[in-house]
């Protein structure tokens, strides 16, 4: 059974809220972590989790915008250049593109 956890980052003076499920895997009963596609305002407090979960793959299941409304913010640099989220460097490394999906390397540094 995974418990649903809400972790907080404090950033200035605010304060970002993301609901977490930890999914069971083969290997591990917390193998996979679950949460909202990040929002604009949020964005620097996901690749924070990502940093301090250790994660190795983002699975996008939605699109940016759906049906005229914004579902999840493009939250990963648009080229290769290097993009500071607060503090967690990001870069693309490569990208893919197929019909209905797409591939993107990045990596992250602090």
């Amino acid at each position: 059974m995974c418990r649903l956890v809400l972790v907080t980052w404090w950033r200035s003076r605010l304060t970002a809220k993301y609901w977490l499920k930890a999914v069971k895997g083969h290997n591990s009963p917390r193998e996979f972590l679950v949460t909202q596609g990040p929002l604009h305002s949020t964005r620097d407090d996901f690749w924070r989790m990502c940093w301090e979960s250790n994660s190795r793959a983002i699975i996008m299941l939605t699109n940016c915008i759906e049906k005229g409304r914004e579902k999840c913010d493009h939250y990963w640099p648009y080229d290769t250049l290097p993009v500071y989220y607060g503090d967690i460097c990001v870069t693309l490394l490569n990208e893919s593109h197929y019909p209905h999906w797409s591939i993107s390397e990045f990596m992250m540094c602090q």
